[in-house]
């Protein structure tokens, strides 16, 4: 038997200590287990680790069942990883024909504490550092800002975003956006292609009251698989059109590209557009990876075409990657997700 090809994609959840990330990522999973979503949906969400998988259930569970909110995570950077699996694999064909089999998103958890006590010494220094650098190399980061507190600081709403920021990089951060995005710039090795505060999510794990959690209304966690598998390809397209780019970087970076573009778009899209651009070049700037150019870049009616033409063809991975497409562009309609116009 083949082995399975996966597709790995990082996301980092940065946030203070209480803000919910451990929330989050239990709603996640735990959502992901429930009959309704087993019934509709075209994949499964798979805990690489089981006993990992049973306590993010059980916080679900908790939560939904006895109002229970999950007992915090002190000082642990945990990585949590979920394997999405076509319930449909196909036939062998349609498996050659596959760019990927399934998709592994890698969930790493930044501890809050971190953001507002002093290291103990110079190991924890060391390790926190070592910590940070490793979550910034996740294609997608995400920095929690509690609606509650922002909204406690109504008025003065600076004061709080500061104190967050700062959290983050302390004493060169300095409490400021620019500031924090000029340190992260000098870890990163193509400084001008760093997205950093430019795209926003709105965010509930579920709707808390002094009695119950109402774990089913929750806002914007269907968009988290579309965001961490889509949204890093669209800067990858912008970064390669406006910046002069070493083409070994970009080959890391673009992985599969132009077969991750045949799902998107369809063989005949991809085969036409690569026809008519040259196969050299010092920079991938020049070729701007036109495969996944055009399949991004496709409006929203070809979207739905392609969606509806998987559908019919039963194109499994066509039809998850083409609705995650679609998924998106109703977050932006809905409100729910501002993207980077850069």
């Amino acid at each position: 038997m083949a082995a399975i090809r996966v597709r790995e994609q990082h996301i980092a959840v940065f946030g203070g200590a209480g803000s919910g990330k451990t929330v989050l990522v239990s709603s996640f999973y735990g959502g992901a287990q429930e009959h309704a979503f087993l019934k509709e949906s075209l994949f499964h969400v798979i805990a690489d680790d089981t006993s990992q998988g049973t306590r993010l259930h059980q916080n679900y569970l908790g939560m939904k069942n006895s109002a229970r909110v999950p007992a915090l995570t002190r000082f642990a950077a945990t990585p949590y990883s979920f394997t999405i699996k076509l319930k449909d694999q196909g036939d062998a064909k349609a498996t050659r024909a596959r760019p990927f089999d399934a998709l592994r998103v890698v969930w790493h958890d930044y501890p809050g504490e971190w953001f507002a006590e002093e290291p103990s010494g110079e190991t924890e220094a060391e390790r926190r550092l070592h910590t940070f650098r490793s979550l910034l190399r996740s294609d997608v980061a995400l920095v929690l800002v509690d609606g509650q507190k922002l909204r406690d600081s109504a008025g003065e709403e600076e004061k709080y975003l500061k104190s967050l920021f700062w959290g983050l990089v302390v004493e060169k951060a300095g409490g400021d956006v620019t500031a924090l995005h000029e340190v992260l710039k000098g870890m990163v090795q193509v400084p001008d292609a760093l997205s950093m505060g430019e795209d926003f999510m709105l965010l509930s794990s579920a709707r808390f009251t002094p009695d119950k959690i109402e774990v089913t209304e929750r806002v914007g966690l269907d968009l988290l698989l579309p965001v961490a598998s889509l949204l890093p390809l669209e800067r990858l397209i912008q970064w390669s059109e406006r910046f002069d780019i070493p083409r070994k970087w970009m080959d890391q970076l673009a992985d599969n590209a132009d077969a991750l573009a045949t799902a998107l778009a369809g063989a005949s899209v991809v085969t036409a557009v690569l026809n008519k651009v040259p196969k050299i070049g010092p920079a991938l700037g020049k070729v701007a990876l036109p495969a996944l150019a055009e399949a991004i870049k496709l409006g929203l009616p070809k979207i739905k075409e392609a969606n509806a033409q998987a559908r019919a063809n039963k194109d499994q991975l066509r039809t998850v990657l083409t609705q995650f497409r679609l998924d998106l562009e109703q977050g932006v309609e809905d409100g729910l997700l501002v993207k980077s116009l850069r």
